[in-house]
């Protein structure tokens, strides 16, 4: 059955598919209705959106691949997304809470320069975040307050309010994703093994010259990862950015070329990756602190 095209550009928008009433026009926060059904449906987010699921069956699809998800299962949405949900059967009947807010609502707001931090907005639905009782109890109560804030007449202070317990919410979800990158050391171990085999494939292959330098996008894409998750696991599993990661295996494998008599500065560069050679001389000197040529001469 083909799925709805839904629209979310204002908070009352969700809260009107969803049959709930809104109660503030930039923020809402509550429990999805008992009873209230759903078709398949596509949805493009022009808001914030924080939604735990439960008990919620079906499918979620993104870009194009099918994936699972369990209950007690956070997902969030940020303006310019899109996400496909398809149900077991029709006119599902799902469960869980929904945190919303429009972008102007934080606007000028400390808050609206932290959001970079948040990645995890930026992650696939399977890399979802998946709380555990403890944190559940937690995401809960926060909930519960920004939704009691919500049910009030509006006042400053309690958008200041709103403003807190959102930021708090989104500073604890960073704090349990790191707690869910640790859990999966194991996993995310062997998706590392699996990036340096891919890295020094890439680099050891005639592709550079063809297909440019390595990137953090090309990496994350190979290993089926959003780049947000890619760079967010590659920091807390090697303490450093994958950009550096990448800089670095750059400048292993220019090193070991230089060593090489046969290759001039010229092809070193275009074997790597660099559409020009002053390039790769400009970031060989900021990782090494000398140019390509001294570092020859100083191996020789």
């Amino acid at each position: 059955m083909a799925a709805d095209n839904i629209r979310f550009d204002q908070v009352w928008d969700f809260n009107r598919w969803a049959g709930v009433e809104a109660q503030h026009p930039f923020v809402s926060s509550f429990t999805h209705p008992d009873g209230k059904k759903c078709r398949p449906y596509r949805q493009y987010y022009n808001i914030f959106a924080l939604v735990l699921m439960k008990g919620w069956a079906g499918d979620i699809l993104y870009g194009g691949t099918k994936y699972d998800y369990d209950a007690g299962t956070l997902i969030f949405a940020s303006p310019g997304q899109v996400t496909d949900f398809r149900y077991m059967k029709e006119d599902y009947v799902p469960k869980g809470r929904v945190l919303l807010w429009h972008p102007d609502f934080i606007a000028g707001t400390s808050l609206a320069t932290k959001m970079h931090l948040f990645s995890y907005f930026g992650y696939n639905v399977r890399e979802a975040l998946r709380p555990n009782e403890r944190e559940l109890t937690i995401i809960s109560q926060l909930l519960d307050n920004i939704e009691e804030i919500v049910e009030q007449p509006r006042t400053e202070n309690g958008d200041r309010l709103l403003l807190a317990n959102i930021e708090l919410m989104l500073t604890y979800c960073l704090h349990f994703y790191e707690r869910q990158f640790n859990a999966h050391k194991l996993e995310n171990n062997a998706l590392l093994s699996k990036l340096e085999a891919l890295v020094n494939g890439y680099l050891s292959s005639d592709r550079p010259k063809t297909e440019g330098l390595l990137s953090v996008n090309f990496c994350a894409e190979e290993l089926n990862l959003s780049s947000n998750y890619f760079s967010d696991l590659v920091r807390i599993a090697t303490g450093q950015p994958a950009l550096k990661y990448i800089h670095e295996k750059l400048i292993e494998f220019a090193k070991y070329r230089l060593a090489d008599s046969d290759k001039n500065i010229n092809e070193v560069a275009y074997s790597l990756g660099f559409d020009y050679p002053q390039h790769f001389t400009r970031f060989f000197k900021k990782m090494v602190g000398c140019s390509p040529s001294e570092y020859r001469q100083s191996i020789r």
